[in-house]
């Protein structure tokens, strides 16, 4: 008796192994890319703003993420397959979120006192890419904002230059995902 339960339980593990393989035939691994596309330069960034470097800190979280994506290999522009150009729009600083400084109890009319502790930034950047061999436009026009938030530190300034950081580093990370996975 225990070993036919033994090999009806074994059946039916080889069973349910056999049929959870079946279901993933079809999926296919490795990048979403167009195949004919392996290459990307980046190109140069215009900065349409009043904070001097911007674009050069773009190119280099754009760069850091083509690499870390791994579907297509960053070259120069002249010998890539694409080449992704664009501009800096704007940016903004926003309050995120306040904490409580007093309590109500402080107050003579029952108010509570807040301060701002968490701010946000926003940059907006427009795109496109083009395939410079053809002379021809690939994807034209797209726009992205990146967006972070930052904690209150000492230095304002510092805190907002991080802010930026941050939402370049979201704004590229979309950008790439765009461009990897647009096939």
């Amino acid at each position: 008796m225990l070993k036919k339960w033994a090999v009806l339980l074994l059946f039916a593990a080889v069973a349910g192994s056999l049929s959870l393989f079946s279901g993933c035939t079809s999926y296919n691994w490795g990048f979403v890319s167009h195949p004919q596309i392996k290459t990307i330069g980046i190109s140069e960034f215009e900065n349409k703003t009043d904070h001097p470097s911007l674009a050069i800190l773009l190119r280099k979280k754009l760069a850091e993420h083509v690499m870390r994506d791994g579907s297509l290999r960053l070259t120069d522009c002249e010998d890539a397959d694409i080449t992704l150009k664009g501009a800096i729009r704007n940016y903004e600083f926003g309050r995120a979120g306040a904490a409580e400084i007093r309590d109500e109890e402080d107050l003579p009319d029952n108010r509570s006192a807040y301060q701002t502790s968490i701010y946000s930034a926003k940059v907006k950047i427009n795109y496109s890419t083009m395939i410079p061999s053809q002379n021809k436009t690939l994807m034209s026009d797209w726009s992205v904002t990146g967006k972070a938030d930052f904690p209150e530190m000492p230095d304002l300034t510092i805190s907002r230059q991080s802010g930026l950081q941050q939402a370049l580093n979201d704004a590229a990370k979309q950008m790439v995902s765009s461009i990897t996975e647009a096939w």
